[in-house]
């Protein structure tokens, strides 16, 4: 429902529709002319890290009237979906154990916020499998 408030505000419309535009758009370039070897780099590097997270800190500034902290209640609620995420990464991923994380772009950028937080986990970064 939070989405629908907020997407009703053609402010705030129009900007989250460029925003998805220009997203949408960077990534067909990007499947058109890079190879899965590429694709897999780029969705992983520190740069694309950065760019998702843009989106939430967009969606943070949003807000109505009514709902002044609308945008940063949506964000939140995406942290809290990765910090459950993590809780299951960290019982997994127990002295001695590595394991293997497979998720979205979106979440990955999350992920390595914490595992850099983390003091009992590291990450080894997937390039070199690519």
């Amino acid at each position: 429902k939070g989405w629908q408030v907020l997407l009703a505000d053609p402010v705030h419309a129009k900007a989250f529709g460029a925003l998805v535009a220009e997203a949408s758009e960077t990534l067909k370039r990007a499947h058109s002319t890079q190879d899965l070897r590429a694709l897999l780099r780029r969705n992983n590097s520190e740069e694309e890290d950065r760019y998702n997270k843009s989106f939430y800190a967009w969606l943070n500034s949003a807000g109505t009237a009514e709902k002044p902290f609308l945008g940063a209640d949506l964000a939140a609620h995406w942290w809290h979906r990765n910090f459950r995420m993590y809780r299951l990464i960290q019982q997994a991923a127990q002295p001695g154990e590595r394991v293997v994380v497979i998720a979205g772009q979106g979440h990955t950028a999350v992920m390595r916020e914490f595992l850099r937080a983390d003091r009992q986990r590291v990450e080894i970064k997937p390039d070199k499998y690519f």
